[in-house]
């Protein structure tokens, strides 16, 4: 499975839970009622909804689950929806290194532990020793308004 147009599977930020919900055949619930592993910080509000599905973490932010929209994800590897993989453009994998991150990505900021590419997509990549251990997300400016239809 692969990003198209900054979504993949047409869930993107903005997206509204009860359609990733139902685009993943998953059950969202409250952080607080779920051991997020691994887990991730990320700057949603004080418990906000989660759907987890193998090492995909999405998270949403809204008062109610009609409302709640995705502001946050990270992915870790393995199996979503059917597909093997998730795979960041441009043919970016879980495991692959730190050099091969920046060779296909020009427009990057390293920050040490992570780097943070802009181009095609938003996107962090997490390392351990210099590998890819996870990649999505974490942008608290998104959490301040949902994508309007």
């Amino acid at each position: 499975m692969e990003f198209v147009d900054g979504a993949f599977l047409g869930i993107e930020q903005g997206t509204l839970m009860t359609d990733a919900a139902s685009t993943l055949a998953a059950t969202p619930v409250r952080l607080s009622e779920l051991a997020v592993t691994p887990t991730v910080q990320a700057c949603t509000g004080p418990d906000p909804w989660v759907i987890q599905t193998g090492d995909l973490t999405l998270y949403f932010d809204g008062s109610t689950a009609d409302t709640a929209f995705l502001t946050n994800w990270t992915y870790f590897g393995g199996p979503i929806a059917g597909y093997t993989e998730l795979i960041a453009p441009p043919d970016i994998r879980i495991g692959d290194s730190r050099d091969e991150v920046i060779a296909a990505n020009p427009d990057f900021m390293d920050l040490g532990d992570e780097i943070h590419v802009f181009e095609p997509v938003l996107l962090r990549f997490a390392f351990v020793d210099n590998m890819i251990e996870w990649f999505g997300i974490i942008d608290c400016v998104a959490e301040e308004m949902p994508v309007e239809a």
